[in-house]
């Protein structure tokens, strides 16, 4: 590759805030590699939500256009700045970046990389990397989860999702998945859900919530893994039990919940924030070294299985129409050899 080559990035370019159906393929100029970032040549990346909000303007990061878009990605390192010590040239990575991941090759911070098995794929390194990191964040660090504790996984059937199931069965407790089609309920008992609540069945989901956890054999749960928000919120935060934690993960729903304070008080329950991007900027490191124990302890064919569909990245368009529909289970991933040129 001739040397100038390597100051671009080619990818899906956003080249003003609005409608992410109006990206195009196109050329970014890329920095110099700095002595704590490494070069990857991109081979996967997955598609998320955020990356949609992103486009639009509507996410809390807003960068300077043009931008190519994207958070999560897999390859391999091509360069290594001067002070990095935790990669080497050739390793194969999976990458969070706040933006860039949708191009054949982005800068990134090293310890916004986590190292990939050489049995998992880079489709897998990219499905996985950004929700297991949130699981993590959310179940680990932020619930402190027991053994034993149980769970309800909210919106289970995606990305987020299904991680927040197979993370919570690895740390010893019992996951309760709450879907809204037998399509899904099928798909996250296949995850490890230990029960599954189908809203579709539920007619007032507000007072119905509760019954339907009675009808599972629990009287509630100790935690909320939720990422819908909405009235799935509502509904909830009903079904905790004392001490129990509500997780704000995301709002999927586009309806952003909201509470009165001595509700929390009353129920003796705490609402925890859950936000990836904090603890990727205060300990990337150590996120990253827990991402990569994840990848080891979860059976490779489970991290495999998080990915349900693949799409050269030229078809960006359908896959993103697809995620907005709610019709995807597990990840979407995006294949750059087969559409750039």
């Amino acid at each position: 590759m001739k040397e100038t080559d390597d100051m671009k990035a080619r990818g899906l370019v956003v080249k003003q805030f609005g409608d992410w159906r109006n990206v195009e393929m196109g050329n970014v100029e890329l920095p110099s590699v700095g002595p704590n970032d490494i070069l990857v040549d991109v081979e996967a990346v997955s598609l998320n939500f955020p990356d949609l909000l992103l486009i639009e303007g509507k996410y809390q990061a807003r960068p300077e256009v043009p931008f190519i878009a994207g958070r999560d990605a897999a390859g391999v390192v091509r360069e290594c700045g001067a002070e990095v010590t935790r990669h080497s040239v050739g390793d194969r990575v999976a990458v969070q970046v706040t933006h860039g991941a949708f191009a054949d090759r982005l800068i990134v911070a090293a310890d916004r990389a986590a190292r990939l098995p050489d049995a998992l794929s880079f489709a897998a390194g990219a499905a996985s990397a950004t929700v297991f990191a949130t699981a993590h964040v959310a179940l680990d660090i932020r619930a402190r989860l027991q053994p034993g504790e149980r769970v309800l996984v909210a919106g289970a059937a995606g990305g987020v999702g299904t991680a927040m199931l197979q993370l919570c069965r690895l740390r010893g407790g019992i996951p309760i998945a709450l879907v809204s089609s037998e399509q899904k309920a099928a798909f996250v008992r296949m995850q490890g859900a230990e029960a599954v609540i189908r809203t579709d069945l539920i007619s007032d989901l507000h007072d119905g919530l509760r019954q339907a956890l009675s009808d599972e054999g629990f009287d509630g749960v100790d935690v909320v893994a939720d990422v819908v928000g909405g009235d799935v919120f509502d509904a909830s935060l009903r079904v905790l039990r004392p001490e129990g934690r509500m997780l704000v993960v995301g709002f999927t729903s586009g309806r952003i919940p909201e509470m009165r304070a001595n509700y929390a008080l009353l129920k003796n329950i705490a609402i925890l924030g859950s936000p990836l991007e904090h603890y990727l900027e205060i300990s990337g490191v150590e996120v990253m070294q827990a991402l990569e124990k994840i990848f080891v302890e979860i059976p490779t064919n489970d991290l495999e299985a998080i990915v349900t569909a693949r799409f050269p990245l030229s078809d960006f368009n359908y896959a993103a129409e697809q995620l907005i529909s709610r019709k995807v289970l597990g990840k979407e991933v995006l294949i750059l050899k087969e559409s750039l040129g």
